[in-house]
């Protein structure tokens, strides 16, 4: 409200006395000034003075107005200048009692009249300096407004005379007020005391419910501009009130990121932040954010103030309304321009309930530009140019001397360099951060506070990420842009990687970051790529990262093998994204090299554990040791092989605790009744493992009970090189494997251990030297020790271990072994071992002269130079001799080349050969393969065609069961036939039927009984839909020579919005499986990502798509990959492809080959076809409909088919359409599942249970039908769908499934269902 100001005039006459003593006081006094102004006339009179005839008769010109100052009425002391534009907060001034003086040039003149307008209105002339708007004896306290002043000076008193030059200035004075504003639809009555916005532009709000005199509203994301999203649909806008009634500030909201919707919105879809008008100043502001109701889209919340975090990346849960759905959080936040804002940015489809602003009173206050600064350093990286400025002012616009400190968080300090005092005349002020990159990798805080004389203290938030190097891949294999690649390629491998080394963390790669949605490979057809179904696995040594195909890839066709940011170092560095194409050259037709079949059978309840050793005993049962150092004992039903009776044998756990055992083996004198066992193992743990705590021990008895521990102190990596298997030799003498320390031989940043003397070597223990005791194998370091050790002399002069002593009961067989898993004595008297390679980055040692050899002998060849950055090395199958040298070096025995020189390392100069011990290899897996466990096939089954034969487990490169033939297979022929001269894999278009498709297969024995086989599959990356155990290889007859079909999935299940046409393109993913919620997606991830340099939002586009929260992207059709394949003996003829059923127009197919009739397609044994599935709702509901594909036979054509299942789905339809009915309460499912104890039921396990640390949940599935599609279900209490996984039961109605566990699921209870065509069974687990 404006008050008009006007002059009253005096009652009355002063008496002769006075009127005296005035007329004298103006004749000595000069008059300052006369006002129309509120009060009665006394004022004017004890203010109008006057000047000397003379005075105001002396003529000046070019009088003028130079500027404004705002000063302390009652002090006189200056405040601030006052220039056009200024905008005075009463709450942060020194004080209330005001006035406003013109400063003239010349300093004196005759008179100035001031007039005032705006909310206020005045009209003063002053004629005596100092020239003020009040006078002075006034105090002035203004209304919150707007204003004009004008003053003009004249030459002569009152006004008189000549006007000179006047000055104008336009101000407004504030006064600051806490402010509530409900987000809303317009229909919303807002509680009392808050004020409503429902969508509209930034403008005054003058409606109902509105406040009074706010300036408030939306502006948008992108460039700033005004946003209306107050129209658009029938509420009309982006406002909604969810009927919590109970709690109508947090029941309304408005969609702030409404364009993150797919499909149709009922409202208008933009992203918009939201300003309000508030003074300059300090603000205390609450900010509301969530969604009172439940919907499948994805959603994660986040709301910034003034660029300060407030909320980031909520993501609701629980039932509707109540708490858990939405989050408040406070911040203390300076606004510097005027208008306090509130944006999104960071969030996905965020939604606002509500704001209040609380201004801080502080009085005159100093403050900076920001109220966060956020930054990233890399370790390692240049610190040059690792600056930044930030304006620094005070609310009085005064030049002081400021005082600048620095209050940093616990963890790292010191980091932030500046001026500790700053001159007000330059407003900015220079960090820098350099010294953050020497601080450990993580995130550090640091509160940078400005104070000055008369100014409370400004402070900003300065946030730095101190970031890992980002690791990378060099070069995988194929090479990128290859060409005619084989189609039987076992291993597509990033195996030339560089992981930078920092301190405080393991080396490599964190192989729980490979999954299928980080390392993928696909097929490329025209615009649309396929992933290609296969297992995908890092190495112990997290030195390389691999894909192996579950079947031959397609001739002639494009692949394209892509490692994203997804996979990370153990210190959270992301890898830089990698991609390489290659090109596979013609088919290759299938043949039948030996005539054997296997028919694959699941070992029921060895599921999810991690074995590493399989025996049969001299009792005929089988023996599994697990990592953990438990043995499993089975009875063996023959001739089908299957297992029963399980027992446990926790002998080694009892007393050591949980153990990384490898080798298991009996005693050939062991017998049924007198059982005697040697078991190796080392501490639990893959990762940052202790030296020397490798172990053998001896178990006996029935029960394996006794234990007796006999070597100790053997060396160990700091991952998963360790004391590897046992086998006796026919001396009788215990021979096994010690992995190396090392990639090559010299410390490297992967390892990050240095060799010992007796590493990567094959040692031979005698155990009639033992006599009963323990030996300690610690070995020195000191090698001059070593070179003198003598002879007789079993322990060095620091009381360590010399194997080389003639009394010594442990010797090193054969060296330079890197790691042999398990290894062989053969019956044609060989000892056959198949070795591990490095992968590339390992680094090999400089030779020293004098350094003993295993020999005896002291280094004396030739200079061998260090190298660095070695490529990878490929993978052996060794026949390993006494004293020979198998291609590690090892500098503590005086071997220094790697391999054969310069012809495996060209990091050697050229003359670099192989060392004069180098025995070479019996045969050369290649590159990845990762051979493991071997065997020496003895029955006659297959009628001979297998017998002394080896079989080797490769691990990844194939993920089969490979077969060597040995050019001899008896005693005393030539040594060179020894080595292997025929081979033949499992995988491949050659494959052997049933010996291929593993998940890691790391061990193998054969029932030589019946020749069945026994394999642990490991599932190193536990892949989700892959289960480690062990599995049955039975001898089978041998089947037709037609091809077989079969498809995978058995079941697709698809939840799309209606009316969305675009595909997932290049970022196409595979399985069934679909999750909701925030879970993971089987499509890309969409959101935005942090902004290091988080602003107020204005004039900003969106934030890049890298939301990896596992935020389903429904802007985008899943695309679903179905791979068709042959795992019969012979070729299969595809003759028709097709999608059938009542709702088939709604699924379509991507990249298929195009099969009908008259176009057939022929897939060649182990070999498949791949390509994709997309379901494109037209209306809401279930949907149905089957892929089939029709394999021509002989007789009867065979069919196969995927079932295809989808739901469509709108935005805030109703969530029921995705969740299906409400999940039971806790009581009823105790109720049920009480009940279903009396009776044979399909079964439904989930471990563990609680689960914890957020892991994987892991579920059994037991008596459901045979061969059965179940589609599992995850749930909350609440009934919101967070997961959907359809899989395929085994012949006996089992099957088991890993679900991941997103961010977005929080504790409490949740439900699993299983779904199949006769009802649903479900069990609930708790996640703490």
């Amino acid at each position: 409200m404006k008050r008009m100001f006007t002059a009253l005039r005096k009652q009355g006459k002063p008496s002769p006395f006075k009127w005296w003593v005035m007329l004298i006081s103006s004749l000595l006094i000069s008059s300052h000034g006369q006002a129309s102004s509120p009060g009665p006339d006394v004022s004017k009179a004890a203010s109008e003075k006057h000047v000397s005839t003379t005075r105001l008769r002396h003529l000046r010109a070019g009088e003028q107005i130079t500027s404004f100052t705002l000063i302390n009425s009652a002090t006189k002391e200056t405040i601030q200048t006052l220039t056009n534009g200024s905008t005075l907060n009463l709450a942060t001034l020194p004080t209330k009692n005001l006035n406003i003086r013109a400063n003239t040039n010349p300093g004196t003149v005759g008179s100035v009249i001031f007039n005032l307008s705006g909310t206020l209105t005045r009209t003063q002339i002053e004629s005596q300096g100092p020239y003020d708007l009040f006078g002075d004896g006034l105090d002035w306290t203004p209304d919150a407004g707007s204003y004009t002043l004008k003053a003009t000076p004249y030459s002569e008193a009152k006004g008189a005379g000549t006007a000179g030059t006047s000055s104008s200035i336009t101000f407004k004075v504030v006064s600051p007020q806490t402010v509530q504003v409900n987000f809303q639809d317009p229909a919303t009555v807002p509680p009392a005391g808050w004020v409503r916005d429902y969508g509209q532009a930034f403008g005054f709000r003058t409606e109902t419910y509105q406040g009074k005199n706010l300036r408030y509203g939306w502006k948008k994301r992108l460039d700033g501009s005004l946003l209306n999203m107050a129209i658009g649909g029938d509420t009309p806008g982006n406002g909604r009130n969810r009927n919590w009634a109970a709690n109508v500030v947090q029941g309304t909201l408005i969609h702030m990121q409404s364009d993150d919707i797919v499909g149709d919105f009922n409202g208008t879809k933009a992203e918009g932040y939201w300003e309000m008008e508030v003074p300059v100043g300090f603000y205390d502001v609450t900010v509301s954010a969530g969604d009172a109701n439940v919907y499948p889209f994805p959603e994660s919340h986040s709301l910034n103030v003034e660029g300060a975090e407030a909320i980031s990346n909520f993501v609701p849960t629980g039932p509707v309304n109540t708490a858990s759905r939405v989050q408040s959080a406070t911040v203390r936040v300076m606004v510097s321009d005027g208008n306090l804002t509130i944006d999104a940015d960071g969030g996905f489809n965020t939604k606002i309930n509500s704001v209040r602003i609380v201004p801080v009173a502080s009085g005159p206050y100093a403050y900076w530009s920001v109220n966060e600064q956020q930054l990233t350093i890399e370790k390692g990286a240049s610190t040059v140019n690792k600056t930044f400025s930030l304006e620094l002012g005070n609310s009085g616009d005064k030049n002081v001397q400021y005082t600048l400190s620095a209050v940093y968080d616990a963890g790292g300090s010191g980091w932030l360099s500046f001026n500790a005092t700053h001159d007000g005349t330059e407003p900015n002020v220079t960090f820098n951060y350099a010294a953050a990159e020497k601080l450990p990798v993580g995130t550090y805080k640091a509160t940078v506070k400005a104070v000055a004389p008369g100014f409370s203290g400004g402070s900003f938030v300065v946030q730095v990420k101190v970031s890992a190097p980002h690791p990378y891949v060099v070069s995988s294999t194929p090479v990128n842009a290859a060409t005619n690649v084989s189609v039987n390629t076992a291993s597509i491998a990033a195996n030339n990687i560089y992981v930078p080394e920092v301190d405080g963390y393991t080396g490599g790669v964190d192989n729980s970051t490979i999954t299928s949605s980080t390392v993928k490979l696909l097929k490329v057809v025209g615009n649309t790529t396929t992933q290609i179904q296969g297992v995908v696995q890092g190495t112990g040594g997290g030195d390389a990262i691999s894909f192996s195909p579950t079947f031959a890839l397609e001739a002639n066709t494009t692949y394209k093998f892509v490692v994203t940011d997804g996979v990370k170092s153990y210190s959270k560095a992301s890898f830089l994204p990698y991609t390489a194409t290659f090109t596979t050259g013609d088919a290759i037709e299938s043949t039948d090299p030996l005539s054997v079949e296997f028919t694959k059978v699941t070992i029921a309840e060895t599921q999810h554990k991690a074995y590493s050793s399989l025996v049969i005993g001299p009792d005929d049962k089988l023996y599994a040791l697990r990592l953990d150092g438990v043995i499993e004992r089975y009875t063996i039903t023959r001739p089908a092989g299957t297992l029963s009776n399980p027992q446990s044998i926790a002998t080694l756990m009892t007393k050591y605790g949980a153990r990384s055992a490898i080798g298991l083996v009996f005693d050939p004198a062991s017998t049924a009744t007198n059982l005697i066992a040697y078991v190796s193992h080392c501490s639990s743990g893959l990762k940052g493992a202790p030296e020397f705590d490798g172990k053998v021990s001896k178990l006996t008895g029935a029960g394996l009970a006794t234990e007796q521990l006999l070597v100790t102190n053997l060396p160990r990596s700091t991952k998963d090189h360790l004391v590897n298997s046992l086998a006796f030799g026919p001396d009788k003498a215990l021979y096994f494997n010690l992995g190396s320390n090392s990639s090559m031989g010299a410390y490297d940043g992967s390892w990050q251990r240095t060799e010992s003397l007796l590493s990567s070597s094959v040692l031979r223990l005698d155990l009639t030297k033992l006599n009963g005791t323990t030996l300690d194998v610690k070995t020195t370091t000191n090698q001059a020790l070593i070179n003198q050790a003598g002879a007789d002399q079993l322990r060095l002069s620091d009381n360590t271990y010399n194997p080389y002593a003639t009394n010594a009961p442990l010797k090193i067989y054969a060296s330079g072994i890197r790691n042999a898993y398990d290894l062989v004595w053969h019956s044609n008297g060989q000892l056959y071992a198949p070795a591990n390679g490095s992968a590339a980055g390992g680094n090999t040692p400089a030779s020293v002269p004098g350094t003993r050899r295993l020999d005896g002998t002291l280094y004396n060849g030739p200079a061998i130079p260090a190298t660095s950055g070695v490529q990878v090395q490929n993978d052996w199958l060794f026949r390993i001799k006494p004293n020979g040298y198998y291609g590690h070096p090892n500098p503590f025995r005086g071997e220094y080349v790697s391999n054969r020189g310069s012809k495996d390392n060209i990091e050697y100069p050229a003359t670099v050969t192989a060392d004069a011990n180098y025995r070479g290899a019996a045969f050369d897996f290649e590159l990845n393969r990762s051979p493991n466990g071997v065997i020496e096939y003895k029955s006659n089954a297959f009628n001979g065609a297998l017998k002394g034969k080896l079989l080797v487990c490769r691990f990844s490169g194939g993920g089969d069961i490979i077969v060597l033939e040995p050019g001899s297979l008896v005693k005393g022929s030539a040594d060179n036939l020894y080595d292997i001269k025929k081979s033949y894999t499992g995988a491949g278009t050659n494959g052997l039927v049933g010996m291929s498709g593993f998940i890691n297969p790391l061990d193998i024995v054969e029932d030589v009984k019946t020749g069945n086989l026994y394999v642990i599959e490991f599932n190193w990356n536990n892949i989700p839909d892959k289960t480690s155990q062990i599995t049955l290889l039975q001898v089978s007859s041998l089947s037709d020579t037609e091809g077989f079909a079969t498809a995978f999935p058995s079941k697709i299940s698809a939840v799309e919005v209606v009316g969305v046409t675009a595909t997932a393109g290049t970022l196409t993913t595979t399985g069934s499986t679909v999750n909701f919620a925030g879970g993971t997606s089987q499509s890309a991830g969409l959101g935005k990502a942090e902004d290091d340099s988080r602003g107020k939002g204005k004039g900003k586009g969106k934030k890049d798509d890298q939301y990896d929260d596992g935020v389903r992207d429904y802007s985008e059709v899943a695309l679903h990959t179905v791979t068709i394949s042959n795992t019969g003996r012979g070729n299969l003829v595809l003759k028709g492809l097709g999608i059938t059923g009542a709702d088939a127009g709604e699924f379509k197919m991507f990249g298929d080959p195009g099969v009908n009739p008259n176009k057939p397609v022929k897939i060649r044994k182990n070999s498949s076809v791949t390509f994709n599935i997309a379901f494109f709702p037209t209306s809401k509901g279930e949907k149905k409909a089957k892929l089939e594909a029709v394999g021509k036979k002989k007789k009867n054509d065979q069919v196969v088919s995927v079932e295809l299942s989808g739901i469509g789905i709108s935005y805030e339809d109703d969530s029921s359409a995705i969740s299906g009915p409400p999940a039971d309460t806790e009581e009823q499912v105790n109720t049920r599942i009480a009940g279903q104890t009396t009776a044979k039921v399909p079964g439904l396990k989930i471990y563990p249970n609680p689960i914890q640390n957020r892991e994987k949940i892991s579920i059994d599935l037991s008596d459901f039908a045979g061969r059965e599609p179940v589609t599992i279900t995850m749930h909350d209490r609440y009934g919101q769908l967070y997961q959907a996984k359809t899989v395929n039961t085994d012949a006996q109605g089992g099957t088991s499934v890993e679900l991941p566990i997103t961010r977005a699921m929080k504790p409490g209870i949740y439900i699993i269902k299983a779904h199949t065509a006769t009802g649903i069974e479900q069990s609930k687990f708790i996640m703490e």
